[in-house]
């Protein structure tokens, strides 16, 4: 296999996902993932939680992080016995919907705030107010937070599918916020207040006036019991989507012990998440339809003879490109296997008719009628004046640039009347080109109209993000030392992936990029603060002690301690020189100082 390539894809689906449009189910994205597990199990991609967090931010005190994940109950069973400890294990539902959390100081709600990536989240506070599951107040005088899950009851009056996208993208909203108070927040893990068990914190959690998690405590011995209880009844009673059940030692003195066995970047040790099956039904396949990204690929859409999965009527799964098409040999009137998990996009995962080769082929583009080209797994229209590919792009910078207002059918609108053909375009819209479209009241042109001058003025990192490069965005830029516009077009350096996208989209956009630059403000430039300090340091493999411990000895002795390699990182701990860890091949690349744990320790 490709180890970048399907990094990068796994990648623009985590990111396609946590933007409300996800692009593949979870099961294909979970036998990726295993894919590249069993390939580079040490790759950076599995260090990366969530996605970079837009707006106000609130840095967590603890970071949260993602879960690791099993699909049966024999590994999970498995993970429990590794662990080998003496504790009974809290079986929670893993609620399908948007993770947050919530401070309160001295016993008022100070904050509100999403997971974001782990280490920052979106500052989420307006939400409070409209909840009636979240204490504007609770007993305990003392500094205290509630970690949680933000969802849509399944009988609520105003979302009746997609509930994880809806409940993730009502929180993100900035106007239109009246559906806040059909949003439920259930809590599952308390800080602030000591406790010796997990279900004690519960209870503590319940006492304060939030609703809880269902729970229950059990032997690992009564799991598979309890899993098929799930499965056959509860999966369907809770008020709430799932997506499996979470396990986690009940005994919280343990938990800091066991994650310092492994190393502690994308998930704890201590719990554990097992994933239902997918619910699916045979179907036939009725025909193809053709979409097209903002960048030219060409994306095949199965249309089917209607069926109902979950409760939900489906006449169209997700195949994701040319190639998996090609390699399902899919022909019209074939019987195919859809999966649908929770509410994610249907997905043709099998076709059952025995088919050797597939038919189906595309000539042209269906927008533009463009000579198609293969590219990778893609067919590609590499017409640059392709209408739909404009649309397209145009669609997506007024979402990255939060225009409210201005959505796909206003753009489609606009694109169809000839008052836009780009992004540029949309600066020099008046009252005229909008009053034309019927339907447009007054009220609604001036609120386009004030939207779109609104996202005139942006900063340099927000500027970039609206670019939409793959895996680049603020975080990334900081990392490879790109400090202002200049830094960014003139950018060559192909160490990282990162700027290896940097690199690729400049040499395609650039013309894009300056027609921009016309239009809007930046404001500022990122910026990098250097600590004064001995040095950086990273660390890779087992230590000595716990991260934590190690964290703190590195800081003592005047240097800063950071989670992933950059070019001017100063030491590298390592478990073992020789080894053959990404972050070790990283910093050998690079001209890192490598120490072993027991060097740098004993070094004054």
């Amino acid at each position: 296999m490709e180890i970048e390539k399907v990094v990068k894809q796994l990648l623009k689906a985590k990111e396609a996902y946590y933007n409300e449009t996800p692009i593949m189910s979870d099961n294909e994205f979970d036998k990726l993932e295993d894919q590249l597990k069993a390939a580079d199990p040490n790759n950076e991609y599995f260090s990366v939680v969530g996605i970079p967090t837009e707006g106000k931010k609130i840095k967590h005190s603890i970071p949260m992080l993602s879960m690791n994940k099993v699909k049966t109950v024999k590994e999970a069973v498995n993970w429990f016995e590794k662990l080998n400890v003496e504790s009974n294990v809290v079986m929670e539902p893993k609620i399908d919907g948007a993770s947050g959390e919530i401070f309160y100081r001295n016993g008022k709600l100070e904050y509100v705030a999403t997971r974001g990536d782990g280490g920052e989240g979106r500052d989420i506070t307006h939400a409070a107010k409209y909840l009636s599951t979240i204490p504007k107040t609770i007993s305990a005088k003392c500094n205290v937070y509630v970690r949680g899950e933000f969802y849509f009851p399944k009988n609520n009056p105003v979302v009746k599918s997609k509930l994880r996208n809806n409940a993730s993208g009502i929180l993100n909203r900035k106007t239109d916020l009246e559906n806040l108070k059909y949003l439920k927040f259930v809590a599952y893990q308390l800080f602030g207040i000591p406790q010796k068990t997990v279900s004690d914190s519960l209870i503590d959690l319940r006492a304060l006036g939030f609703n809880i998690i269902s729970y229950n405590i059990k032997d690992i011995s009564k799991l598979e019991a309890e899993y098929k209880f799930y499965l056959d009844v509860l999966r369907d009673e809770w008020e709430y989507e799932t997506d499996g059940m979470v396990l986690v030692i009940n005994e919280i003195g343990l938990h800091e012990e066991i994650d310092s066995r492994w190393k502690v970047e994308h998930h704890h040790h201590y719990t554990m998440a097992l994933k239902p099956p997918s619910e699916g039904k045979e179907t036939q396949l009725m025909g193809i339809s053709w979409g097209v990204t903002r960048y030219g690929s060409i994306i095949p859409v199965a249309v089917l003879d209607p069926i109902e999965v979950g409760g939900v009527e489906i006449s169209r799964a997700a195949l994701n490109n040319y190639q998996y098409l090609l390699d399902l040999k899919l022909n019209i009137g074939d019987k195919l296997y859809i999966e649908r998990a929770n509410d994610v996009i249907p997905h043709v995962s099998e076709n059952r008719s025995g088919s050797t080769k597939s038919n189906i082929t595309l000539k042209y583009c269906p927008y533009c009628n463009s000579t198609l080209v293969r590219d990778g797994i893609h067919l590609k229209c590499v017409n640059k004046d392709c209408g739909e590919q404009k649309i397209q792009q145009i669609i997506f910078w007024c979402s990255k640039a939060e225009m409210e207002g201005v959505k796909e059918g206003t753009v489609r609108k606009l694109y169809d009347t000839t008052a836009i053909r780009n992004i540029k375009d949309l600066y020099h819209l008046t009252k005229h080109d909008l009053a034309i479209i019927p339907g447009f009241a007054l009220t609604s042109i001036t609120k386009i109209l004030n939207e779109i001058e609104k996202s005139r003025t942006v900063t340099f990192a927000k500027f970039i993000e609206r670019l939409g490069i793959p895996m680049v965005g603020i975080k990334a830029v900081e990392s490879l030392g790109i400090e202002t516009l200049e830094d960014f077009m003139h950018f060559n350096d192909d160490t990282y992936r990162t700027g290896q996208e940097v690199m690729d989209w400049t040499s395609k956009h650039m013309g894009m990029f300056k027609l921009l630059l016309e239009e809007l403000h930046i404001i500022d430039k990122v910026k990098i603060e250097k600590k004064s300090s001995r040095g950086t340091v990273c660390m890779t493999g087992t230590g000595p002690k716990a991260r934590k411990e190690l964290i703190a000895d590195i800081n003592n002795k005047g240097y800063e301690f950071v989670d992933h390699i950059t070019n001017d990182l100063g030491i590298l701990i390592c478990e073992d020189i020789n080894g053959n860890s990404s972050k070790l091949q990283k910093a050998k690349k690079c001209g890192i100082t490598l120490m072993s744990y027991e060097e740098f320790f004993t070094e004054s």
